[in-house]
């Protein structure tokens, strides 16, 4: 399994705060069954989440080293959670953030209460100019979607790829979150399900959540999100995803 969204670098964000936790985040991972894990640091400009990537990438090169001292089978590949901002091509270009591995995909976190949509819209037209894909982090936990899971089919239309939070199966995030998660993913509007894991508990408590994901839907539909989609992110391919479906909205609202 590639986990595509994880804050194992340490002492750079709220993730692992020393390579102690991040080493014990990694074999938690790998316990988990895990393989691969994009190291995704949250960058937000003007914040004290703002270390560059060169710190960023020496820290990953001192995990990957005892990774190999204590034999793990599991490669790290570097990231960024960018956080909506109008500049984030230059972010990208004076090494302050990154894409995926290097890749077109930009991971994209966005406000979650107030969160003006027309300014989305022309933030992803803006990315797209500049070459890039977007990849919006935990869409279950936004208002605009929890309040319109459709909008969340709109941005997908536009080549937004969605990538949900597997700890928000759980109920971890709460019960609404949760409720929006299934439905998504009932509605063919996830792409990738990632831990978005800030300490180790959170891979173990994966395990659970992929389980729970299983029991949702088919097998095909779980190897995409959790190997094949990731597969192709890192590989910098093309994702062709199936036409999200339109959620109906009864008496009772969205959600039935």
């Amino acid at each position: 399994m590639i986990d595509l969204h994880s804050h194992i670098i340490f002492g750079v964000d709220d993730g692992a705060q020393d390579i102690s936790g991040a080493m014990e985040m990694i074999r938690a991972a790998l316990k988990t069954g895990y393989s691969h894990i994009v190291c995704t640091p949250h960058y937000i400009s003007d914040s004290k989440f703002s270390a560059g990537l060169a710190e960023n990438e020496e820290k990953l090169e001192s995990l990957e080293r005892k990774i190999k001292e204590e034999g793990l089978r599991i490669r790290l590949h570097p990231g960024s959670e960018i956080y909506y901002d109008s500049d984030t091509p230059g972010l990208v270009r004076d090494r302050k953030a990154c894409t995926l591995n290097g890749s077109k995909y930009i991971l994209t976190e966005v406000p979650r209460q107030k969160m003006n949509y027309e300014s989305l819209l022309n933030y992803i037209f803006q990315m797209e100019i500049a070459g890039y894909s977007v990849i919006l982090a935990h869409p279950e936990r936004y208002d605009f979607i929890m309040e319109d899971p459709n909008r969340a089919a709109s941005l997908i239309k536009r080549d937004v790829l969605m990538q949900m939070n597997l700890l928000s199966l759980t109920g971890k995030y709460g019960d609404k979150i949760k409720k929006t998660a299934k439905t998504m993913l009932e509605h063919n509007m996830v792409h990738i399900a990632a831990t978005d894991a800030h300490k180790k508990e959170h891979y173990e408590q994966a395990k659970t959540a992929i389980q729970v994901l299983k029991d949702l839907v088919d097998e095909k539909y779980v190897n995409n999100l959790i190997v094949e989609n990731p597969k192709a992110i890192l590989n910098n391919e093309m994702l062709y995803p199936e036409k999200p479906l339109k959620v109906r909205k009864g008496l009772l609202g969205f959600f039935k």
